[in-house]
Order: C-alpha cells, then structure tokens, then sequence
C-alpha cells in the first residue's frame, strides 16, 4: 500500500475564523503518514471542511481543491484564501513492505 507523508508548507493570513479553524487542521496533519491514499484523506478532508463551513456560516465557505503534481498531490481550501499542503509519496523498497 502507498503511503504519503502529508506537510503544511505555507499559507496566507488568514481573515476569519474559519479560515484560522482550517489552518488548525491542516497543522494537525502535517508531518504525519497517511495510509489509505489519498483519495481516503481528501474526503475525510472534505468532510471536516465542511463541517467548518457549517460553524461559520457568516464567513465565505472554503472549498478542498487537489490537484497530481509529480511526486504526490496539492491541495488548497479556494480562491480567497490560499494554503500550500501537500501529500508526497513515500517510496519504499519491495523490503520495506
């Protein structure tokens, strides 16, 4: 199974508090191994996210967007608010597994 090591690179200033709950969660994924793929973690990303969108009605919502880039994927939460988090594959030998 592939694995990604997960990392929260940058982000802008947030504006409201739901931008600064997003970046909380973010943080608390960042440095860890994700099993289960990618496509696992960006919905239960998803999930979160709009749970947060819900607890902030007030403020614009945020929208997981992901993309492949060459050693993983990227993700950011929109337009207005942006966040460099990444999901890098790990390569492992046959004899690690």
């Amino acid at each position: 199974m592939t694995r990604y090591f997960a990392f929260f690179g940058s982000h802008n200033q947030p504006k409201n508090a739901l931008q600064s709950a997003a970046v909380e969660v973010l943080k608390g994924y960042s440095g860890r191994i994700i099993s289960g793929g990618p496509t696992r973690f960006l919905n239960t990303l998803r999930v979160q996210i709009s749970q947060l969108n819900r607890d902030h009605p007030r403020c614009s919502p945020l929208r997981v967007r992901d993309w492949i880039i060459g050693c993983g994927w990227g993700i950011s939460l929109g337009d207005q608010f942006t966040v460099g988090f990444y999901l890098y594959e790990i390569k492992e030998d046959e004899t690690d597994a």
